[in-house]
C-alpha cells in the first residue's frame, strides 16, 4: 500500500502525475504518485512492480511512501477541483481562489504553483467569500459559452450554466461566480468580478452550507437542516427548486450524484435519497449503511468511496 508522508487528509483530486491535496490551513500539495513515462504506473501498484522494478523495489524499501510534491499556502482549503491548467479551491476565509498549476512539472520554474502568473496586476482570480467549504463546476471540461463559433462547423451552443463556478459558503450559502475568463485562452483578462457574482442565502435556509454538487441544471446542497436542491438554469438568478429536510438526515456533509440517486453522508453514515424527481427528493432508509464518521465520498459506478475519519476510507457497493 503507498502512503503519503505528511500530507494532509483534507480533500484530494487526482488528475495526470499529480494529486492535489487540501490540508486546511497548510494550504495544499501537488504529491507525485505516477511514473512520468509511459506506462504511467501508479507507484506502489502491480503494474508497477512489474514495469519499474528497480523504481519499485526503492519505492517498498523507502516504506511505501509517497515524499515528491510541491505545495502553496492557503488560508484554509476546504477543497479542491482541477480544470486544465487552473485549481480551484475553496478557501475557507480566503474564499474562493484559483491556482496556476500549469507549469507544476516544469524543473525550471522556481514557484511551480502561482496565484498570478502575469502579476497581480494582470491577473487577479479569486472572489471574497465569508467561509467557501467547497466548489461545483458542470465539467472538467475547459468548455466556453462565449467562444466565436464557425458556422459550417455546425457547432451547438454551449449553455451559459457552464460559465460559472458554484461555491458553498458556510456563512453566506451559494456564491456563483463567472470564470469562463479562464478558458478563453487568454491569460491577461484574467480577473474574476465582484459584479458577474451572485450570494443566494434566501432567507438564511442555506447557512451552514458543508458541500454543493452540480447536476444537470440543478445544484445539490447539504446544509445542518438537510438537503437542497437549487435550480441554476439561469445561474444569475438562482432559485430553491426542492428540499428534504424532514429529520431524515442528521447534520449532512456531503452529497454526489449518479444517475437518478444522490448519496449523502451524515452523523449516521452513508444515506441514499431517490431523485428521479429532482425537486421531490426521496429518502431510501433501507440503504443506509452505517459508518461513524462518514465524510467526503466518491461514486464510481455501483460502488461508494466514504472517507471515514480515523477508521480510514469506507468502501460500500450501492
Amino acid at each position: 500500500m503507498t502512503q503519503l508522508l505528511g500530507f494532509g487528509t483534507g480533500t484530494v483530486n487526482f488528475f495526470g502525475r499529480y494529486a492535489y491535496v487540501g490540508e486546511g490551513r497548510h494550504g495544499f500539495h501537488g504529491v507525485v504518485w505516477t511514473e512520468p513515462d509511459e506506462p504511467q504506473a501508479a507507484i506502489g501498484s502491480h503494474l508497477h512492480s512489474l514495469a519499474y522494478p528497480a523504481n519499485y523495489k526503492k519505492h517498498v524499501d523507502a516504506g511505501a511512501l509517497l515524499t515528491e510534491a510541491y505545495e502553496h499556502s492557503g488560508h484554509d482549503i476546504q477543497d479542491v477541483v482541477l480544470r486544465g491548467e487552473y485549481l480551484y479551491t475553496a478557501n475557507g476565509p480566503g474564499g474562493f481562489e484559483v491556482f496556476d498549476v500549469a507549469n507544476i512539472d516544469q524543473k525550471g520554474f522556481s514557484e511551480r504553483i502561482v496565484s498570478a502568473p502575469v502579476s497581480p496586476l494582470g491577473q487577479r482570480t479569486r472572489i471574497h467569500t465569508s467561509y467557501a467549504t467547497s466548489i461545483a463546476l458542470p465539467s472538467t471540461l475547459a468548455l466556453d459559452p462565449a467562444r466565436q463559433r464557425i458556422p459550417e462547423n455546425e457547432e451547438q451552443p454551449i449553455d451559459l450554466f457552464y460559465a460559472f463556478v458554484y461555491i458553498s459558503d458556510r456563512e453566506e450559502g451559494l456564491v456563483i461566480s463567472n470564470v469562463a475568463t479562464l478558458v478563453d485562452g487568454n491569460p491577461d483578462n484574467n480577473f474574476l468580478k465582484e459584479s458577474e457574482t451572485v450570494r443566494f442565502n434566501p432567507d438564511g435556509v442555506l447557512t451552514g452550507a458543508t458541500f454543493v454538487a452540480a447536476a444537470g441544471h440543478r445544484l445539490y446542497m447539504t446544509t445542518p437542516r438537510g438537503l437542497y436542491v437549487v435550480d441554476v438554469s439561469d445561474p444569475m438568478h438562482p432559485r430553491i427548486a426542492g428540499e428534504l429536510t424532514n429529520g431524515f438526515l442528521r447534520n449532512p456533509r456531503c452529497v454526489a450524484i449518479q444517475f437518478r440517486y444522490g448519496f449523502i453522508t451524515d452523523d449516521d453514515g452513508l444515506k441514499i435519497v431517490d431523485l428521479t424527481e429532482p425537486t421531490r427528493p426521496v429518502p431510501i432508509p433501507r440503504a443506509t449503511v452505517r459508518l461513524r464518521h462518514a465524510g467526503r465520498l466518491y461514486v464510481a459506478r455501483t460502488y461508494a468511496y466514504v472517507a471515514n475519519g480515523p477508521e480510514g476510507i469506507g468502501h460500500c457497493r450501492c
